[in-house]
C-alpha cells in the first residue's frame, strides 16, 4: 500500500518539490545578497581610495596655485623695476644729449 499512487501521496510529493524550489530560491537569494555585500565593501574601499587621492590632488593644486601666485608677484616686481630702469636710462640719455629732447 505504501507504493500506491494515492492523491495524498501525489500532493505530498508536489508540495515537497515546491518546498525544495522555494528553499533553492532562498539559497540563491542569500548567495546573491552575500555577493552584493562583498561588492558594496569593495566599492566602499575604492571610494575611500578615491577620496584620499582627491584630497592629495587638492593639496597639490593649492601648492601649485601658491607657486604661480609667487611667480606672478615676482614678474610684477621685475616689470616695475624694468620700468624704473628704463625711466632712469631715458633721463641719463636726455641729460647727456644722446637723445634729442
Amino acid at each position: 500500500m505504501a507504493d500506491e499512487e494515492t492523491p495524498d501521496n501525489i500532493d505530498l510529493r508536489f508540495l515537497a518539490a515546491q518546498i525544495g524550489k522555494v528553499l533553492d530560491g532562498q539559497r540563491e537569494l542569500r548567495d546573491g545578497q552575500r555577493e552584493m555585500r562583498t561588492e558594496l565593501h569593495e566599492t566602499k574601499a575604492v571610494v575611500a581610495e578615491l577620496q584620499i587621492a582627491l584630497a592629495a590632488t587638492r593639496v597639490d593644486v593649492a601648492a601649485i596655485k601658491a607657486d604661480v601666485e609667487g611667480i606672478r608677484e615676482t614678474q610684477q616686481n621685475q616689470g616695475a623695476r624694468l620700468n624704473a630702469i628704463d625711466g632712469r636710462l631715458a633721463l641719463i640719455e636726455k641729460h647727456t644729449g644722446l637723445v634729442k629732447a
